[in-house]
């Protein structure tokens, strides 16, 4: 945003006008230094990640731009979306019994006794990068929701990241899933000669067109709308045969 401050200098002077402005306009009964102001004005930011404070805001200032961690994040997500492809399960069945039960999500279908579920727990374990990544990415209210969904208010700190990923990341295969499922039963001829292999080829082309940065798609619906064009726009350039 073009009025925004675009490094740490700029935001601490942003916190020592506010903080100078209501002194003056109060007569001195409000009185709070500009670091402290800082400190709260950066955690209340709208839609800062989990855990987010002033040394992080700092770190995204003074060391990375988020435009080069946005792709850093979908390639990690698309990734482990993509590993549903790699694992034991029939996937062309499941669209096959989508088509004749279109209020059977495929996700379940394949997810006997929690199958799926229990395959991305077993994904390799994310390392400290991804970690930190994630940490900037996952909004604070997500990581609280899903925590508290599942209980772990006395996990640590990377317990909490790691299990927030890991639903986000279940949560849009499900969705991914049944769009890539209508996708191929409206486009039949497409799905004769096509295996698990192609399924994943075509997904990373499909995946990478969508936004998977911005909270604000993650809702189901509105996923599944910009699934659905990825894969459309995707028939275009992409073909059964390679």
């Amino acid at each position: 945003m073009e009025h925004y401050p675009a490094t740490h200098k700029e935001f601490l002077l942003w916190a020592e006008k506010i903080s100078r402005k209501l002194e003056q306009s109060t007569n001195g009964e409000v009185r709070i230094g500009k670091n402290k102001l800082a400190a709260v004005m950066a955690k209340e930011l709208p839609n800062s990640p989990y855990a987010f404070n002033i040394n992080t805001l700092k770190n995204l200032f003074d060391l990375e731009s988020l435009k080069t961690e946005q792709p850093l994040f979908s390639a990690l997500l698309i990734d482990r979306i993509l590993k549903i492809f790699t694992g034991p399960f029939d996937v062309k069945s499941a669209f096959s019994h989508r088509a004749k039960n279109p209020d059977t999500t495929v996700y379940h279908l394949l997810d006997c006794d929690g199958a799926v579920g229990d395959f991305f727990h077993q994904l390799p374990k994310l390392n400290d990068g991804d970690l930190s990544l994630i940490s900037k990415k996952l909004p604070a209210f997500y990581v609280d929701d899903i925590v508290t969904e599942l209980g772990g208010q006395n996990w640590s700190f990377e317990e909490k990241i790691k299990s927030a990923f890991n639903e986000l990341t279940k949560d849009f295969t499900l969705v991914y899933l049944d769009a890539l499922s209508d996708f191929y039963n409206e486009h039949s001829s497409l799905l004769e000669n096509c295996d698990n292999s192609h399924f994943n080829n075509r997904s990373f082309h499909a995946l990478n067109l969508a936004n998977l940065e911005n909270p604000d798609n993650w809702f189901s619906d509105l996923l599944s709308s910009i699934f659905k064009k990825s894969l459309n726009h995707s028939l275009v350039t992409y073909r059964c045969d390679k």
